[in-house]
């Protein structure tokens, strides 16, 4: 389910408490769910989001249905992978493109033999 230590934690964004206004999140997401039946027995478990009016995210089903009580939205690969790149520190310009693209024209360049701008040099 969701594992335990720092990568679990980093796997998961916040919990968040539900209002029962309906799915809050886009259909295809992975959400980690707090739900309770009518007897008052609740369940945590990962779902993949589908919401539509007849679902557990909308209150006005329960006790028919489940009802979610809390959520936390399971982090794209992306995500985590950015947010490592953040948290190593400020990126190097050594190989920055806007700061190459700004160079004068004319300007010296050692990268190329004789050092001028001129191909046919």
């Amino acid at each position: 389910m969701s594992g335990s230590g720092a990568n679990a934690r980093d796997e998961w964004g916040a919990w968040i408490l539900h209002d029962g206004k309906g799915c809050p999140v886009r259909p295809g997401t992975i959400v980690e769910v707090v739900s309770e039946d009518g007897f008052g027995f609740t369940r945590r478990y990962v779902a993949c989001a589908s919401g539509g009016e007849y679902s557990s995210w909308n209150w006005k089903h329960y006790p028919t249905l489940m009802r979610v009580l809390r959520y936390r939205v399971k982090k794209p690969d992306g995500m985590k992978i950015l947010e490592a790149s953040l948290s190593v520190g400020s990126p190097s310009r050594v190989n920055d493109p806007v700061a190459s693209a700004t160079r004068p024209v004319g300007s010296h360049r050692p990268d190329r033999a004789g050092g001028t701008d001129d191909p046919e040099a």
